[in-house]
């Protein structure tokens, strides 16, 4: 039996048809909802649906010969005529498609799975979260605290029976073939996809330890980065590419855009900088700061290039150190300072003294040195030892309440206020042995007394020679 509002009962003419008056009580408007209620059952069993059109008073209802399935709802036409539709559409003939959602019922106590065959597994332990379609599908773990979570399509899936645990994957296909590996962290796009007993690895990104299957303890940040690595463990690369080529050289550490991206087997190098040992292959033990530092350099090792541009002079240079700004080495066993306004070089393992240019097509205004024997003359060589920190005045910089001075050690030399005094009275302002340094304290080169000593001699060799001939014409008088 069904009754409008007013309790008048509408009256069954047979094959589930109702006629009278059905009071909608303000929800006469379409799309609002209207609910069928059965008196039996106290106002709690009832038929809801939405009326697409404005529903009329005296309007005679035809309900639906058989019930619907367990998805569908009844629908109203706005002519009077009811059906059953799927949920969420106008008609049974037109239904909004939003997909399928599989929530599945694993047996692990704290455990989350959403997505078709997520967490499929007969006894999980507590703490997993698994959330995408075949998110930590194969794993089998039947007891104990796993804590992992996987969340995209077919994240953290694992090979068939997979028993890792501690892991987080986010993405599609991230940490997809992991069966043993532990305490991995993969955020990304296939990150970390082929790691099987791979453990303790950061890849996040794009693709970061893209063919890592067993390598462990290893950090990727950035778009494929260490993207070819295989089975080296401890390697360190933030940076789009940065170590993209490495396959089996531990441990490296690559910062920057590029850095060490061609590295195949090299060990131990570290570079920080935008394309920072780009070049390198199997180098090792190899130091590359700066943007495109050591970007000569393939197989040589043991190498130093601090600044950007600071490069080798061959790619095979062994044991090269080179400071500065675009600045090129001068080869195996040698260290290089300067930019590319000029450098000084040394030789450290066979004479060990600086090297500066002096060549005659980068020099103009050339004329004879004045300063020389007359200057030599003027200087007195002394021996001296340090005075201690804690003996000097407050006011100079090198004052310390602890000596931190050498003042045993007999240091041959010259003083430099008698160099500048020297200098003074032979009238020469340029000479670039004696300095005052931007702390106030005086120096000298040595290096550079060698100019006027060559003249000293040839001043010497003249008047030997002046003398000679004198001795000469006496005696063959």
């Amino acid at each position: 039996m069904i009754q409008n509002s007013t309790g008048a009962t509408l009256s069954d003419t047979g094959a589930a048809v109702f006629t009278g008056a059905l009071d909608v009580l303000g929800n006469s408007t379409a799309g609002s909802n209207i609910k069928l209620y059965e008196d039996t059952d106290n106002g709690t069993n009832y038929v809801s649906f939405k009326a697409p059109d404005t529903i009329a008073a005296n309007v005679t209802w035809t309900l639906p010969s058989a019930d619907g399935t367990n998805t569908q709802v009844l629908q109203t036409n706005g002519s009077g005529v009811l059906s059953f539709v799927s949920a969420g559409g106008a008609s049974a003939a037109t239904p909004t498609a939003l997909g399928t959602v599989y929530g599945q019922t694993p047996s692990g106590t704290n455990t989350v799975a959403l997505g078709y065959q997520a967490a499929a597994i007969a006894t999980a332990p507590n703490g997993v979260t698994a959330i995408g379609y075949q998110a930590s599908s194969n794993m089998s773990w039947t007891s104990g605290t796993i804590y992992s979570t996987s969340v995209g399509y077919q994240a953290g899936k694992g090979g068939s029976g997979a028993t890792n645990y501690y892991d987080v994957a986010v993405g599609a296909f991230a940490l997809t073939s992991i069966t043993s590996g532990i305490l991995n962290i993969a955020i990304g796009y296939k990150a970390l996809q082929a790691g099987t007993t791979a453990s303790s690895n950061v890849a996040i990104g794009y693709q970061p330890l893209y063919t890592n299957t067993t390598g462990s303890n290893n950090v990727a940040v950035g778009h494929e980065t260490l993207y070819a690595n295989t089975t080296a463990a401890n390697n360190t690369a933030v940076g789009y590419q940065a170590l993209y080529a490495n396959t089996t050289g531990t441990p490296n550490v690559a910062v920057g855009h590029s850095a060490l991206s061609a590295n195949t087997t090299g060990t131990s190098n570290t570079a920080t900088g935008y394309q920072a040992g780009v070049g390198v292959t199997t180098a090792t033990d190899g130091v590359y700061i700066g943007n495109a530092a050591g970007s000569t350099t393939t197989t040589g090792s043991a190498n130093t290039y601090i600044g950007s541009a600071a490069r080798g002079s061959a790619a095979t240079n062994n044991r090269e150190i080179v400071i500065g700004f675009s600045v090129n080495g001068q080869g195996t066993n040698t260290v290089t300072l300067g930019s590319d306004a000029g450098k000084i070089y040394n030789s450290f393992t066979v004479n060990a003294t600086w090297t500066q240019t002096s060549d005659v097509r980068m020099k103009t205004n050339i004329q004879e040195d004045s300063l020389g024997l007359s200057f030599i003359n003027r200087l007195r060589p002394v021996t001296f030892t340090w005075k201690p920190n804690n003996e000097l005045d407050q006011d100079n910089p090198y004052y310390a309440e602890e000596n931190k001075r050498d003042t045993t050690t007999v240091i041959h030399g010259l003083i430099a206020q008698e160099v500048k005094a020297a200098l003074d009275t032979e009238g020469v302002d340029t000479f670039a042995g004696w300095d005052v340094g931007s702390d106030g304290v005086q120096a000298i080169s040595r290096e550079m007394f060698i100019s006027p000593l060559i003249k000293a001699v040839q001043e010497l060799t003249a008047q030997v020679e002046t003398l000679k001939a004198e001795v000469a014409a006496l005696k063959g008088n």
